[in-house]
């Protein structure tokens, strides 16, 4: 999810300037890697976030850290981040590159909710299936959720199919509250007597 306005500006910005040089692919895994890092090394990006380290000592934490392992945009693009005072945006922006850049290359992320983990086979026809449906490169993402107790729920853009047992059971629960039951020799109500 994309949260702020300014991520969205600078991503499509990023895409745009990667495009150009034909660095999408190249910044797109820069970007996919840095949010790894972000995640995976607090003591990076607590420093790098910190409203009280100097603006000097950011700049060489991204040039020590990343100068020559990630692309030169977006290097460039982090070091005009701190000097902005806007990187505590970076992983947002990251993230809606991913979907800007996703987006251009024709890709759909969709999640798979079952109640217990997918295997490989069936995630696979699953994935085939849905790239021949949309005619998308499908991106699959897969949570478990056991309160579904069966079936399958998908969620893809703006659509959600729910196909779980518990919605089923729902649907059931309530068509059974809305029947009448009629003993047999009495007349219905809507016929009368």
């Amino acid at each position: 999810m994309i949260r702020s306005g300014i991520a969205q500006r600078y991503a499509k910005a990023l895409l745009q300037a990667s495009l150009a040089a034909g660095a999408a692919d190249e910044v797109f895994n820069d970007t996919e890697n840095l949010l790894a890092l972000l995640s995976q090394n607090p003591r990076f990006r607590n420093f790098l976030l910190s409203p009280q380290v100097a603006t000097e000592d950011k700049h060489a934490l991204l040039d020590k850290s990343l100068k020559g392992r990630a692309s030169k945009i977006l290097v460039e693009l982090l070091h005009i981040l701190v000097d902005k005072k806007r990187i505590m945006f970076v992983a947002d922006i990251a993230e809606a590159y991913r979907h800007f850049y996703e987006k251009e290359k024709g890709m759909i992320e969709v999640t798979a909710i079952t109640a217990v983990p997918l295997e490989e086979k069936l995630r696979e026809k699953l994935l085939r299936t849905l790239e021949s449906q949309t005619g998308k490169t499908i991106r699959l993402t897969h949570e478990v959720d056991p309160h579904i107790l069966g079936g399958m729920i998908i969620r893809m853009e703006d659509k959600l199919i729910d196909g779980s047992v518990r919605f089923q059971l729902e649907q059931l629960k309530r068509h059974l509250k809305e029947t009448k039951v009629v003993r047999a020799g009495e007349a219905s109500p809507e016929t009368g007597p």
